[in-house]
């Protein structure tokens, strides 16, 4: 689980492009395509503040009907993967 003073950065090499509610991605280390549905694109639309963790997480349970646990766990897996495939950065605050 991510700390909630963890700031989420948009990686500054992602190319992205919306088409309706979804948000197709280029990870350039990896030279792949990602499509985000429209809760992804949401995440993304968001990291463009470079927001804490906690304010990611009440921004979503504000706009989305989930519940702050269950958005915690998937928010946290979600940045993580955004992460390991070079989309996302995460500092210590």
């Amino acid at each position: 689980m991510l700390a909630d003073d963890a700031i989420i950065r948009q990686a500054a090499e992602c190319l992205s492009s919306r088409s309706g509610s979804d948000t197709y991605m280029l990870a350039p280390e990896m030279s792949t395509y990602f499509r985000l549905n429209a809760m992804g694109t949401r995440i993304w639309e968001l990291l463009e503040d470079s927001p804490t963790f906690e304010r990611l997480c009440t921004q979503l349970t504000d706009e989305f009907d989930v519940s702050p646990e269950q958005c915690r766990v998937d928010a946290s897996v979600y940045i993580d993967r955004l992460c390991e495939v070079g989309l996302a950065t995460l500092e210590p605050r």
